[in-house]
Parts: structure tokens; sequence; C-alpha cells
């Protein structure tokens, strides 16, 4: 059974410690604003999953902070480029070398 809730920031920070995984789904942080994080991740238990849905840096600020306290993070290229084989599926009727899709995407952001 999966439970889910969408906080405040506030309560986010506040009862960060609770939970299992934690999803970042803004754009805050995203290149060029790296410096940036909509929230501050200060006590997050160990084995914690982290997921930053921001593909460009590979590593947010964010996942920065997550790892450092032990959590477990994930980058947001598999969305991007999942998203990307989709679209082209569905309007090409071709299936796409989802690996090379991937592996492009890296090079070109600097990966």
């Amino acid at each position: 059974d999966v439970n889910s809730v969408a906080l405040s920031l506030e309560k986010a920070t506040e009862e960060q410690g609770n939970y299992d995984i934690i999803i970042q789904t803004t754009t805050i942080g995203m290149h060029p604003h790296v410096e940036h994080t909509p929230l501050q991740i200060c006590s997050l238990k160990k084995g914690t999953i982290v997921s930053d849905i921001i593909y460009n840096p590979f590593e947010t600020k964010i996942l920065c902070e997550a790892k450092e306290q032990g959590a477990i993070i994930q980058n947001g290229i598999d969305m991007f480029v999942y998203q990307g084989a989709l679209a082209f599926e569905m309007w090409t009727g071709r299936t796409p070398n989802i690996e090379r899709m991937k592996q492009l995407v890296i090079e070109k952001l600097g990966g």
C-alpha cells in the first residue's frame, strides 16, 4: 500500500524525516539557476529516496544535499528520455533506441 501527500514547503521541511520517498517536481534548481532549491534537505532518514525530475544539471542542489545525508538519489534524465522516446514513437510509429537516446542526452548536457 502506498500513501502520498502534497505538502507546503514549510511542512515538507519540518517533516521530511517521516518520508521514504521525496519527489521534487518543480523547475527550481534547473540550469542556469543551479544554486536554488525548493526545499532544504536537513533531516532525512538514511535510505530515503530523493528524486528530482530536473535533468540539467544531473545532480541538483537538492540531490547533492540528499546524497550527503545518505539518500538514494535519482535525477530526471530517464523521465526526459522516456518522454521523448514515447513522443517519437507516437509521431513516427517507430521504436527508438532508448539507450542511444540516453547516451546522446548525457553527451549533449555535458555528462
